[in-house]
C-alpha cells in the first residue's frame, strides 16, 4: 500500500528518474547540509565527506532533480544504510551506485511538504502506453468501494497500451458485486489509463503464508489471466474461484 516513508534523520534520500523511461537520474535530497554544513556525513564505512561538500554535490546535479509529485526510483544513503549484500559481489554492485547510494527497486515521489511517499514495487509497475502506474494506487482505490474487501491488480499484455490493468477483487461477506459497478466507481474519479480493462470478482487469490501475514502471488494471477485468454490449461494450482453467479468477467466494452 502507499504511504509515507519515515527515515533516520541522517539518511539521505534521493528519487530518481524512473529507470524505465530512460530519463536522467536525479539528485539527492540534501536539506541536512543545509542546516549543518561543517559536520561530516558517512556515507560508507570507510567514506566520510562533509556536509558542505554534500550540499556541492547536490547543486551540482540540481538540474536532475525530480519535480514534486514525479514518481521515480527511491535511493537512501547513509550510516544507517547497508554498505552491501553480504559476500554477494554481484548482487552488490547491481544495487549500489559507485559512490553508495542504495537503489531500493521502491517507487517513490515527493510532495510539497518534503515527505517521500512509496507508491510500490518497481517490478510490479504497470507500463501503460507511457505511463508508470503503480498497481498500489489502483488498489487502494479500488477498495474505497464500499462493497470491496480487497482489490488486487496485475499488468496484463494489451496490444493498444503495452500492458493493461486487470483487477482481482474480493466483494466483502454478503455483497454482489459486477464489472459495472467498479467500473463507474471508477470513472471519472481516476485517470482513464488506470481504469482496469478486466476485473474478475473471486472469493479469494492465490497466497503464500509469511511471518508478516499472507502474501499475494501475482505471478500466479498473472499466469492465470493468460491461461484463461488462451484458453490452454493454467498452472496445477487451488484458484480463486468467481462468486456464484457470477462467473468470469471479460474485458469491458470500450
Amino acid at each position: 500500500m502507499p504511504g509515507v516513508l519515515t527515515v533516520p534523520n541522517d539518511t539521505m534520500i534521493a528519487v530518481t528518474a524512473n529507470p524505465y523511461l530512460d530519463a536522467t537520474v536525479g539528485a539527492m535530497l540534501a536539506r541536512i547540509a543545509e542546516r549543518v554544513p561543517s559536520r561530516e556525513a558517512i556515507v560508507a564505512p570507510d567514506r566520510r565527506i562533509s556536509y558542505a561538500e554534500l550540499h556541492r554535490q547536490a547543486q551540482r546535479f540540481a538540474r536532475g532533480l525530480l519535480a514534486l509529485g514525479v514518481e521515480g526510483e527511491l535511493w537512501l544513503r547513509g550510516r544507517l544504510v547497508t554498505p552491501g549484500y553480504y559476500r554477494k559481489p554481484e548482487e552488490t554492485a547491481r544495487a549500489f551506485t559507485a559512490d553508495g547510494w542504495f537503489k531500493t527497486g521502491d517507487l517513490a515521489v515527493r510532495d510539497e511538504a518534503g515527505r517521500t511517499i512509496f507508491r510500490g514495487r518497481l517490478r510490479e509497475v504497470l507500463r501503460i502506453s507511457h505511463f508508470m502506474v503503480a498497481p498500489g494506487e489502483i488498489e487502494t482505490f479500488l477498495m474505497t468501494h464500499p462493497k470491496v474487501l480487497q482489490a488486487f491488480v496485475i499488468g496484463v499484455p494489451d496490444p493498444r497500451s503495452n500492458e493493461a490493468a486487470a483487477a482481482y477483487v474480493i466483494p466483502r461477506p454478503g455483497e454482489r458485486l459486477t464489472e459495472r459497478e467498479l467500473i463507474d466507481h471508477c470513472t471519472g474519479r481516476i485517470a482513464s489509463f488506470k481504469i482496469p480493462r478486466h476485473v474478475r470478482i473471486v472469493a479469494d487469490v492465490p497466497r503464500t503464508p509469511g511471518p508478516h501475514g499472507d502474501k499475494v502471488q501475482r505471478g500466479k494471477l498473472r499466469e492465470m489471466f493468460l491461461a484463461e485468454s488462451t484458453g490452454e490449461p493454467g498452472p496445477p494450482l487451488t484458484l480463486p474461484s468467481p462468486l456464484k453467479g457470477e462467473g468470469l468477467i471479460g474485458e469491458r466494452a470500450g
